[in-house]
């Protein structure tokens, strides 16, 4: 009897020192990449001026960090369409002519961490949907990845800023794969209003 509690005292150590170096990993990750913040970026939970809800830059894991996601291998399938959404525009040759144009403007960003959009699955309106962001430091390195479910681009005219509402979807960073807090990531970003509005752009919103 007495083995057996010595090997569950002896396991039970051993968990709280995985757990324990599981928290120090991800916060180790966290400060990497918080080293170089976008300009404009707000912490999780600040509210953006005029705005009232959070906004996002890196947001603090609450806990153990979750294990990496393996991605599943693409499958060889003919390279069609695919269904279009009710009012959704979903042509490859839109889409990439509107991804271009948003990489270029936010391209103009003088900020620490630039943004790029790597992949827009389809616009209803004013609302990108099925969006991967790319967060990139001054040497072309990607240290955060954004996907989400939609997106959408608004202009502050006033404040001279452009934000990105993303929503239902996660943060990749270091490898590890955590879902937005709250169901919510806004991303600010410098940029000039003016060159958004001839842009010409019609999924861009403007206040």
């Amino acid at each position: 009897r007495s083995r057996s509690g010595a090997e569950s005292a002896r396991a039970g150590a051993l968990e709280r020192e995985i757990r324990r170096l599981e928290r120090e990993l991800g916060a180790m990750a966290v400060t990497g990449a918080a080293r170089a913040p976008a300009a404009g970026a707000a912490l999780q939970g600040a509210p953006s001026p005029g705005d009232g809800d959070a906004v996002a830059g890196t947001p603090a894991p609450t806990g153990p960090p979750a294990a990496a996601v393996a991605e599943p291998p693409a499958a060889d399938v003919p390279a069609t369409e695919p269904p279009p959404a009710a009012g959704a525009m979903r042509r490859p040759a839109d889409l990439a002519r509107i991804r271009d144009e948003l990489n270029r403007l936010l391209a103009m960003a003088s900020d620490a961490v630039t943004y790029r959009i790597d992949a827009i699955g389809g616009v209803r309106g004013d609302t990108l949907l099925d969006v991967r962001l790319s967060g990139i430091d001054d040497e072309g390195r990607t240290i955060r990845t954004l996907e989400a479910d939609s997106a959408a681009v608004r202009v502050r005219v006033q404040q001279d800023d452009i934000l990105i509402d993303l929503r239902d979807g996660h943060l990749i960073l270091a490898g590890r794969k955590a879902p937005f807090f709250d169901g919510r990531y806004v991303i600010v970003v410098g940029g000039d209003s003016e060159a958004w509005r001839i842009s010409g752009l019609t999924c861009v919103m403007f206040e």
